[in-house]
Parts: C-alpha cells; structure tokens; sequence
C-alpha cells in the first residue's frame, strides 16, 4: 500500500499512476488533475515536483472521453501561439492546428461549425482573394454598411445614392432599386 499524494488515501502500489519523482496518484486524483490540467496552459501538462508526466503514463488512468480531450488540449498546447489557428467565428473558437505546417492560401473547414477557413490569415475563406484584398474588402463593407451605400447585385461596386429616386443603374449597366439591393423590376419594388 502507498499513500496518494494528492488526497492522502492508501491504495495498492498496482492500482496508482507513479509520476517520474516516485510520487504516486490514485486513479480519482488523475483524472482530475488532468482536467484541471485541460483548462489552464500554466498547468498543462501535468506534473508533479515541476517534473512533466509522460502521456504514457496519464492515459492508462483517464477514461477514453478525457483522454481524447487531453490529446486535443495536448495538440493546441505544444503548437507555440504564433502559429495557432482557431476558428475566427466568435461562437466557435475552435482550434484548428498549426499554420507552421501549411501551405499558404489552404482552406480548413472547422470541425465544430463547419466554417471555412483560410489558414494564412486566420480569418474566414475567401476563395479567389488574397488574404489582403479580404481584409480590404472586409473593411470596405464595414464602411458601406457605416455610410449605408449598396453594392450592385451583378458587379459588386459599391453605389452611393446622393439624391433622386431608388432605380439605379449600375456602370455595368446592371439597374437595381438602392433601398432593397435586388434587381430592378418595374412596379413590383414597394420602394
């Protein structure tokens, strides 16, 4: 019989996880400092005597849901912050993997809310734009929501109204009514 370290109880020598300083831990007592261990990097991994414990010698005592969370957390942790990738819809934040082992431009689909997602700028795919005309293109809408201009249903150039009716005829020679966006059809837009 040996004493756990971390609650004091005796268990069998057998039945206790042995971190590398000859400390023992009974099964309760791992299983809950690896969830501990999964919820703040400072404590991850799991050590005892500021020596890490191997996974080796974890994962025979954690049940198969916990091990599977610690091999994530483990995943995301040992990525260095530079160069991880999370999901950048707010909702989500999952983490994705490392941009270190990514060809650029590539594309993830994120595996909690199916969002696409460029992994050389982090943000939401944009197929067919670089990661700079994006993040332009992003502002650009932010700014024409801001000024409530519109964007041409066929080209998408950004129109601003300063006086007159709501037909607009686009440079493309597309027309479309400015108060609802949609393709201009005579006496069937209410605006």
């Amino acid at each position: 019989m040996v004493e756990c370290i971390a609650c004091c109880d005796k268990i069998l020598i057998a039945d206790c996880m042995q971190a590398p300083c000859a400390h023992c831990f009974c099964p309760v007592c791992v299983s809950t400092l690896a969830s501990l261990s999964v919820q703040d990097e400072s404590n991850f991994p799991m050590k005892c005597c500021n020596r890490a414990i191997s996974p080796t010698i974890v994962d025979p005592f954690l049940d198969p849901a916990l091990r599977r969370l610690v091999a994530t957390v483990r995943r995301e942790f040992e990525t260095p912050h530079e160069h991880r990738v999370y999901c950048p819809q707010v909702r989500c934040s999952s983490f994705l993997g490392s941009k270190a082992n990514v060809v650029p431009g590539q594309t993830v689909i994120c595996g909690s809310c199916n969002v696409s997602i460029c992994f050389t700028c982090r943000e939401q795919a944009h197929p067919g734009e670089s990661c700079g005309e994006s993040k332009a293109m992003a502002g650009l809408k932010l700014l024409a929501e801001t000024h409530k201009w519109r964007a041409c249903p066929r080209c998408k150039a950004i129109i601003d109204k300063t006086e007159g009716c709501n037909h607009m005829v686009c440079r493309c020679t597309q027309e479309f009514c400015y108060a609802c966006g949609v393709p201009w059809r005579p006496r069937t837009c209410s605006h």
